[in-house]
């Protein structure tokens, strides 16, 4: 069943001016946050603009919503872009999986206040503490934690030059607004940090194999 409120939800949180369509540059700012590679990001773009106008409609964008969200918490991808090896690469997805309890292959904030209960063995968190690590995790905030989420929030990132490779595949050709692409890429904040902590130190996930950042 397709979920128009949040779809529409991620689409509004893409269409940063508000023109009430998607351009390229605002699709790729979106996926390079969630750590996308930039051809990747224009494949998609073709895929998604079924009309080829150079704009994603709202319409186009929910037609395609399943493309996008492969896209981002794609294997292929995370590995590649985040230089994960297999081994690495199982042992996160089997901590967000232990997360996930739904298995829905995101996590909700029911699946963040169990996890908080766990770590305090039992004790319920205050909204705020459980609001604040959803935050933390859900940068686009539309409710649900994908993996590319989490593992940018526990500080898998693109290395940076790199993570800007071919940007002018799909972005304005000047100077300045590579520059401008450039410094839009977000940090992990100190709210994450702290968010990531708690996951490495509670008990769901040390019964799986440790998480080392690096």
């Amino acid at each position: 069943m397709v979920d128009l409120p949040r779809i529409n939800g991620i689409f509004d949180a893409i269409d940063t001016d508000k023109s009430g369509t998607i351009d390229a540059q605002e699709l790729m700012m979106h996926l390079l946050g969630c750590g996308q590679e930039h051809e990747s990001v224009s494949a998609l773009f073709k895929v998604l603009d079924t009309d080829g106008d150079g704009l994603i409609s709202r319409e186009e964008f929910i037609a395609g919503f399943e493309k996008l969200r492969v896209a981002e918490s794609s294997e292929v991808v995370l590995k590649a872009k985040l230089r994960l090896s297999d081994e690495e690469y199982a042992e996160l997805k089997a901590d967000f999986n232990e997360i996930d309890t739904n298995k829905s292959g995101t996590v909700d904030i029911s699946e963040v206040r169990t996890l908080l209960t766990k770590e305090r063995n039992g004790t319920a968190p205050t909204e705020a503490e459980v609001e604040e690590m959803m935050s933390s995790f859900d940068k686009d905030a539309d409710g649900q934690i994908t993996l590319a989420e989490y593992l940018a929030a526990l500080g898998y990132t693109p290395p940076d030059q790199e993570a800007y490779d071919g940007l002018e595949a799909i972005e304005p050709t000047d100077q300045e607004a590579d520059q401008e692409a450039a410094a839009a890429a977000p940090p992990v904040d100190a709210a994450a940090q702290l968010a990531a902590s708690r996951l490495k130190s509670s008990k769901v996930l040390n019964e799986n194999a440790s998480v080392q950042a690096s």
